[in-house]
């Protein structure tokens, strides 16, 4: 799917190259409280040496906590 905006566009393309620096930063990725979601997609937490992708991907302003309500818009 694309996005909405150019805004958007240009925080997808900035949080997947923070995704992708923070996983090939550390030694050790681990996937916890992993489960089925709602299509039956895996969803897990993503931490590397023990830090958590979320986390970092919030701090960098590049996310939002998702709370099963409609999805907030970037435009």
């Amino acid at each position: 799917m694309r996005g909405q905006c150019e805004r958007e566009i240009k925080l997808a393309r900035r949080a997947k190259k923070h995704t992708v620096a923070f996983l090939l930063s550390g030694g050790r990725v681990e996937l916890r409280n992993i489960k089925r979601g709602k299509y039956f997609r895996i969803v897990a937490d993503v931490y590397v040496d023990g830090k958590s992708l979320t986390k970092s991907l919030l701090n960098a302003g590049l996310g939002y906590p998702y709370g099963g309500k409609k999805k907030k818009t970037w435009c």
